[in-house]
């Protein structure tokens, strides 16, 4: 059985892992630039960094929307 230090020492060893791995797991779809300012700006106030990644309609050109 481990010890509590061993088991304490594992959980951190793996949480450090795991968060030296990019996640690209919180997806927003929305067409409003205001919403998509306000998730970008409360995630990136508690140091999680976004990209954006806009998906073309093309109903007309360079439309994003």
């Amino acid at each position: 059985m481990l010890s509590n230090v061993d088991k304490d020492d594992a959980i951190k060893f793996y949480y450090d892992h795991v968060m030296k791995i990019e996640h690209w797991h919180i997806v927003a779809f929305t067409r409003s630039f205001e919403i998509l300012n306000s998730y970008k700006n409360e995630l990136e106030k508690c140091g999680v960094r976004t990209i954006q990644n806009d998906i073309p309609h093309y109903k007309t050109k360079d439309d994003v929307f």
